[in-house]
């Protein structure tokens, strides 16, 4: 079924970013190599993904991924590339201090200490690395758009299990999109 293979790919997204996020946090420091981690987090991903139950996505939370998508792409698409696709530019800086290791403060800007937070730029990175197809500040607005997805989907699952009821998991997915929290990334540079 549609619905299984789409829950599939998100749950295998969702691992492949935890594991990217863990996995440069552990080595980063030292070596940052972004084809390499892509390689063991991809090969983590697929080991781990063997492991989580059949999802399956709901025809009408596909209708509403799809829909918000869309709102989220807007920014990226009609916006830029003469003006940043969010306020948050901060996430573009650190892609490009993440040279080879995880400074500990952004001495090529100045001797202020790194503390800002790592995993989605850790992200970003890997991608901006591996796959230069465009624009290193295009890279954060984009992955937000496939990260507000699967916050959605995630919402429906958790609602789901939680509530024992598809109902009132696709109510909390409606509340959750109508709420400005999956918006805010992209549109306000807040954090999502």
């Amino acid at each position: 079924m549609i619905e299984e293979k789409i829950g599939k790919i998100l749950v295998f997204i969702a691992i492949l970013f935890s594991l990217i996020i863990i996995i440069s946090n552990i080595v980063g420091f030292f070596w940052l190599d972004s084809g390499a981690i892509l390689i063991v987090s991809f090969i983590g991903a697929l080991l781990l993904s063997k492991f989580i139950p059949k999802v399956k996505v709901d025809k009408k939370v596909f209708g509403l991924i799809i829909l918000l998508t869309i709102m989220l792409a807007y920014p990226v698409v009609f916006i830029t590339p003469g003006f940043t696709a969010g306020a948050d530019a901060v996430s573009t800086t650190m892609v490009r201090v993440l040279e080879g290791t995880i400074p500990l403060d952004h001495a090529q800007y100045g001797g202020l200490n790194l503390s800002y937070q790592l995993g989605f730029p850790l992200i970003a990175n890997v991608f901006v690395e591996v796959a230069p197809i465009m624009p290193d500040y295009l890279w954060p607005w984009a992955l937000v758009i496939l990260a507000g997805a699967l916050q959605l989907f995630f919402v429906y699952l958790f609602s789901g299990e939680f509530f024992k009821s598809e109902k009132a998991a696709f109510i909390s997915t409606i509340l959750f999109f109508g709420g400005k929290l999956v918006y805010e990334n992209v549109y306000n540079g807040e954090f999502a």
